[in-house]
C-alpha cells in the first residue's frame, strides 16, 4: 500500500512562519556575501531550523521561495504610503520627498535580496514574470493617483497617466538599485530629494 503524499499546515500562521525563516535564511547568506545560485535548499533549511522535507513542503525549490521574496519586497513598497490632504490629494513636496527616502530605506535593507531578484529575474522565468506582474501592479497603483490629481486639476490633464506611472516606477526603481549598489546610507537624503522632486513636479504637479 503506499504511503499518502503529505500535504503542507494548511494553517495561514504555519505557513507564514515557513515562509518568513526561509526568506531569513536566504537573505542572510546573500548579505554575507553567498551568490544565490551558491545557496543550496538544505543550507537554507537548516540555517532556517526547518527540515528539507518541511522547506519541500511549502516551496517547489529554490526558485519558488525567491518568487515568494519578489512580491514581499513589492508588498514593502506598497506599504509605504504617501501623505493626503483633507481632500484626498497628496500633500507636498517634503511629505513626497519623506516617502520617496522610505522606499529606498526598506529597499536598502534588503539590497542583497533586491540584488538577486534583478540578477535572477533577467534569466529565470517564473521570477522574471512575478517582478514584472509586480511591477505594473505598482504602475496602475500610481496610474490611478495621477488620474486622481489630474481629475482636481492638481497636474496637467494632457499626458497619458499609465505611460507616466511606467516611466516614473521603472526608472525611478532603476535609479534607486543602482544608487544602493554604488554609495553609503549617508547619501540616500540627497537622492530622495533630488528623485522625489523631479517626480513631484514632473508627474504630479506638472504644469501645463
Amino acid at each position: 500500500m503506499s504511503t499518502p503524499e503529505k500535504r503542507p499546515s494548511s494553517s495561514p500562521a504555519r505557513r507564514a512562519e515557513v515562509r518568513s525563516r526561509a526568506l531569513a535564511a536566504l537573505e542572510g547568506f546573500l548579505r554575507a556575501g553567498t551568490r544565490y545560485p551558491d545557496v543550496s535548499v538544505e543550507a537554507i533549511a537548516k540555517r532556517a531550523g526547518i527540515s528539507r522535507s518541511t522547506f519541500y513542503l511549502y516551496f517547489r525549490d529554490k526558485t519558488e521561495l525567491l518568487v515568494d521574496a519578489t512580491d514581499w519586497l513589492k508588498d514593502l513598497v506598497f506599504e509605504v504610503r504617501l501623505d493626503r490632504g483633507a481632500d484626498g490629494s497628496l500633500g507636498d513636496l517634503p511629505g513626497y520627498v519623506s516617502s520617496v527616502e522610505r522606499v529606498i530605506g526598506r529597499y536598502r535593507e534588503h539590497s542583497a535580496l533586491l540584488g538577486a531578484v534583478n540578477h535572477e529575474a533577467e534569466f529565470d522565468e517564473r521570477v522574471g514574470a512575478t517582478w514584472s506582474g509586480a511591477q505594473r501592479r505598482y504602475i496602475s497603483w500610481v496610474a490611478g493617483i495621477l488620474r486622481e490629481e489630474q481629475a482636481r486639476g492638481l497636474t496637467a490633464g494632457s499626458f497619458d497617466p499609465e505611460l507616466a506611472a511606467s516611466i516614473l516606477v521603472t526608472g525611478g526603481e532603476q535609479v534607486i538599485a543602482k544608487h544602493i549598489a554604488r554609495t553609503a546610507a549617508s547619501e540616500d537624503t540627497q537622492l530622495a530629494q533630488e528623485l522625489g522632486a523631479s517626480q513631484w513636479f514632473g508627474f504630479f504637479r506638472r504644469p501645463n
